[in-house]
């Protein structure tokens, strides 16, 4: 499996979100977010 986009992305607020795009039992493509809760990328935790 190869990951076509990056997983790391600012939402509108300038919150930077984990996004991960995957193909789900039927085949259809499904994307899920999740806050990282952090202005700053290297503060992840």
């Amino acid at each position: 499996m190869t990951i076509k986009t990056p997983r790391l992305r600012q939402n509108r607020h300038g919150v930077f979100v984990f996004r991960l795009i995957y193909a789900n039992a039927d085949g259809q493509h499904r994307e899920t977010v999740r806050s990282l809760n952090t202005k700053d990328p290297t503060q992840h935790c």
